[in-house]
C-alpha cells in the first residue's frame, strides 16, 4: 500500500544561483535547493527520458497477466464481434425449412424418392397425413428466418445470403411433388430469393431483376422480422447455409445459420418427373411439363 501524502505545509525552498526554479513550497520541512548551473538541454534530455520510461512501465503493467491484452480490431469481443456468438448476445435470430411465423401464398417443391401415386396417398387426410415440411425441397425451396433483438439498441439487418458448401450432380430417382404452401403463420415477412446454381448466389427481393432494390430489416425490441428467402435449384444436390449481416451501433456484425445444426440440403428440378396438385384437399398429383419449373412453382 502507498503512502498518504501530506498537504503542502510552509517548507522553503533557497533558490539562490539556480538557472532552473522548482515549485516554492513542496517536500517536508526546511530545505536549501542550491543547484549549479547547468546546460537546458541536458535538463529537456532527462526529463524525455523520464518520461518515456514511465510510458514503458505503464504500458508493461497493463498488459500484464490479469489485466488482458487490448483485442485487435476484428477479434471476438462483446462489441466489435463477427462471430456467432454475438447473435446470441443480441440478435436472436433462428432459420429453418418454412413456415412457421410467416404467411405465403406460394408453391414450392418437394423431394419424394417413390412414384407420385405413393405420395399421393401419403399425402391425402385418408393416408398417413404426410406433413410436406418433412420432406426434402426440391427445384424451389422456402427458407424462415425469424429476427428479434434482446438489446436496446435498434438493429438493421441486411438481406440473408445463402453460403454454397457442397454440389453434386442431381439425383435421378424419384419425383418432384410441387404443392402449394397456404398461410402458415400470421405475419407477413420481408421476400427474397438466391439461385444456388450460381457459385457465390446473389440475394435479390422476390420479383425484381436485380439486388439495388434489397431493402433491410429494422428490428428493435418491440418489432420482432420475418424474412423469407426462396432458394431456386435446378441442377444440383446442393448443401447451404444462410449468412446474416447487420448493423448495431455502427458496427457490422455477421453470423452464420444452419438448419438445426446441419447445412441446409435441397435437389434440383433436372431429371425428375413434376407433379403438382394438392393430395391434402383432394386434389391429387398431376404430371405436368412443357414450361420451366418455376412457372409451376414460384415465389409470390
Amino acid at each position: 500500500m502507498s503512502k498518504r501524502r501530506e498537504p503542502p505545509g510552509g517548507d522553503h525552498f533557497d533558490n539562490r544561483d539556480n538557472t532552473h526554479h522548482g515549485p516554492t513550497h513542496t517536500g517536508s520541512g526546511d530545505q536549501t535547493n542550491f543547484f549549479l548551473a547547468v546546460p537546458r538541454w541536458w535538463i529537456y534530455g532527462l526529463s524525455s527520458v523520464v518520461a518515456a520510461a514511465a510510458i514503458t512501465v505503464a504500458i508493461l503493467f497493463r498488459s500484464g497477466p490479469g489485466t488482458g491484452v487490448p483485442v485487435a480490431k476484428g477479434s471476438t469481443s462483446p462489441k466489435g464481434s463477427t462471430s456467432s456468438q454475438h447473435a446470441a448476445e443480441d440478435l436472436e435470430t433462428q432459420a429453418s425449412w418454412c413456415c412457421k411465423f410467416a404467411t405465403v401464398l406460394a408453391s414450392t417443391g418437394f423431394y419424394w424418392p417413390g412414384t407420385s401415386a405413393t405420395l399421393t396417398t401419403a399425402l391425402a387426410p385418408t393416408g398417413t397425413a404426410l406433413d410436406p415440411a418433412t420432406l426434402m425441397p426440391a427445384g424451389l425451396g422456402l427458407i424462415e428466418i425469424l429476427l428479434q433483438t434482446s438489446g436496446t439498441e435498434p438493429i438493421m439487418v441486411e438481406p440473408p445470403k445463402a453460403i454454397v458448401r457442397t454440389r453434386s450432380p442431381n439425383l435421378r430417382d424419384g419425383v418432384v411433388a410441387i404443392l402449394p404452401r397456404g398461410g402458415q403463420g400470421g405475419g407477413a415477412a420481408a421476400q427474397f430469393e438466391a439461385d444456388v446454381d450460381d457459385t457465390a448466389p446473389v440475394t435479390r427481393p422476390v420479383g425484381s431483376a436485380n439486388a439495388q432494390g434489397a431493402n433491410y430489416q429494422y428490428v428493435s425490441a418491440n418489432s420482432p422480422e420475418v424474412m423469407t428467402l426462396f432458394v431456386a435449384d435446378t441442377h444440383y444436390d446442393c448443401s447451404f447455409d444462410v449468412q446474416l449481416t447487420w448493423l448495431e451501433q455502427g458496427v457490422t456484425h455477421t453470423a452464420l445459420l444452419t438448419n438445426g445444426g446441419r447445412h441446409f440440403r435441397m435437389v434440383g428440378s433436372e431429371g425428375l418427373l413434376w407433379y403438382a396438385g394438392d393430395p391434402r384437399l383432394g386434389a391429387p398429383l398431376a404430371r405436368v411439363a412443357g414450361k420451366p419449373f418455376s412457372y409451376y412453382a414460384q415465389a409470390k
